[in-house]
């Protein structure tokens, strides 16, 4: 990868940032964090109180990960957010559900979001709602615990063995940069429900990465606009420096997943959909080119073809996928089997003349055009160039192209 490449990535993720409005999700997304840290925390917590084995690793994971999210007035900070779980600790059950209900809400929107910048669709139902987000704030803090307790674990095996004393050093200085990576990666790879290509999920993870640590740098060197805050907001100034921080994180966040999302969906391969979709002969190709290769496999006797195979193959989104098989799927020439999103011919492959897939495409039909819904200069372009193809059914031109000049 040459410089002008690099450059022309560059543009290609400020662009998609942009057009995302990433700045106003990360704005909404630090709001929302700020208004359930406190039931999140109260909630972990609890959770891991209810677990005795992992009592003993609680005053280190708090330490660990105020550290780890937080650039300066770590124990300032903390010890805000223990006086809060603390008071609202008091408030029993009611108040516990009320605190989980907060943080599942916290984490939808997290889900709506990733999936808003990913194009993908967002699973809906109250049940699975619940079930999913109850599921990770209850295995992620068991996960969390189980692997401060092993690392402890660990450590003392180690210690007792001065041979290996150089592997708990090294392991002590690269596990905070590890677990900002691994936490980059488990959100990006995770949270979309659209696929995303594991190459593309480390690339953004590592982007990410840099750059918290960059701003975590420039955070603590900015120290004295900090005290000078101090001085203007009083007793009050860790809410906002705390509040900006927060906003810088998802900044960083939203920008690691633009930055995968440009490396998955802009490969040299699919150049030719970069900024096109809107052109509706591309348009038109790209539905084409999908109905072709599931005619193509079942006319061969395969698999139905899987559509995250045909995402990544195209270098699509999933709402740009589904934009582009919607007029196939309308006109009943494809089926989409769910929940396992296979893809295959919807009618006889020999009863499908090219002149109607094609007027399928352009979602061209004779009661549209008769009702003066379409324009006669328009009617009569697609009628004139699809004549040619009314005897030829898409089994015959299947047929014609399988040893020769693929049809895709």
């Amino acid at each position: 990868m040459n410089w002008k490449s690099i450059y022309r990535t560059i543009r290609t993720v400020i662009r998609e940032f942009l057009k995302d409005s990433c700045t106003l999700r990360a704005s909404g997304l630090a709001f929302s964090t700020l208004l359930a840290l406190v039931p999140l925390s109260a909630t972990v917590f609890g959770i891991s109180t209810a677990f005795g084995a992992f009592s003993s690793t609680e005053a280190q994971i708090k330490n660990f990960l105020i550290n780890q999210l937080l650039p300066t007035r770590q124990q300032e900070i903390l010890s805000t957010i223990e006086v809060f779980v603390e008071n609202a600790n008091t408030l029993g059950i009611v108040g516990f559900m009320v605190f989980a209900v907060t943080s599942v809400s916290l984490l939808n929107g997290i889900n709506v979001n990733f999936n808003a910048v990913w194009g993908s669709p967002i699973k809906k139902g109250i049940l699975l709602f619940f079930t999913n987000y109850t599921s990770i704030i209850v295995f992620g803090t068991i996960f969390l615990g189980a692997s401060f307790t092993l690392t402890n674990t660990a450590t003392q095996i180690i210690k007792g063995v001065p041979e290996l004393f150089w592997l708990l050093k090294i392991g002590l200085r690269i596990a905070p940069y590890l677990f900002t990576f691994l936490l980059f990666l488990i959100m990006i790879y995770v949270i979309p429900t659209g696929v995303v290509r594991k190459k593309s999920a480390l690339v953004g993870a590592l982007i990410g990465s840099i750059l918290w640590e960059v701003a975590k740098y420039g955070f603590v060197k900015g120290t004295n606009y900090i005290l000078r805050a101090s001085i203007i907001y009083g007793s009050i100034a860790t809410i906002p420096i705390f509040l900006f921080w927060l906003y810088l994180i998802w900044m960083i966040i939203f920008f690691s997943l633009e930055a995968s999302y440009v490396h998955q969906h802009y490969s040299a391969e699919v150049s030719f959909l970069d900024g096109k979709m809107d052109n509706p002969a591309i348009s038109v190709s790209l539905s084409l080119r999908i109905y072709f290769i599931c005619a193509e496999a079942f006319l061969r006797g395969k698999s139905p073809i899987d559509t995250d195979e045909l995402v990544l193959r195209f270098s699509l989104d999933q709402s740009t996928f589904y934009r582009a098989i919607e007029p196939l799927t309308r006109s009943s020439l494809i089926y989409e089997v769910q929940p396992h999103h296979l893809i295959f011919p919807g009618k006889d492959l020999s009863g499908v003349t090219l002149s109607s897939l094609i007027a399928s495409l352009f979602s061209y039909d004779e009661e549209g055009a008769t009702a003066g819904a379409v324009h006669p200069l328009v009617a009569q372009f697609i009628q004139s160039g699809s004549s040619s193809f009314n005897e030829t059914s898409v089994l015959d031109y299947l047929n014609e192209h399988r040893d020769g000049e693929s049809v895709r």
